[in-house]
């Protein structure tokens, strides 16, 4: 798998013809990084459970990958586990 993301994250887009949802556009640009997407409860950002089976790495949140639109910024975010830039944990 390679260290870049993007290379697996612009192959998913391509196989699934993903379009920007804001204005349609069909350039998008995956971003090479794999981050964590944290949860926010009652307006407070959660980062920490005490159970490590509840997220990665003990964290409560999700590993996603991201591609921003070219025509208008947007940003969309998929499941790394699910677009294939990484392998769950357990």
């Amino acid at each position: 798998m390679p260290t870049d993301a993007s290379q697996v994250v612009g192959a998913w887009i391509t196989s699934k013809n993903i379009k920007c949802p804001a204005c349609g556009g069909t350039k998008l640009d995956p971003k090479p990084q794999i981050t964590i997407s944290l949860p926010v409860v009652g307006g407070r950002l959660v980062t920490s459970t005490g159970h490590r089976r509840l997220g990665f790495g003990g964290l409560p949140g999700m590993p996603v990958v991201a591609a921003t639109c070219d025509d208008c910024g947007y940003v969309l975010q998929f499941s790394a586990i699910k677009v294939g830039a990484m392998q769950k944990a357990y």
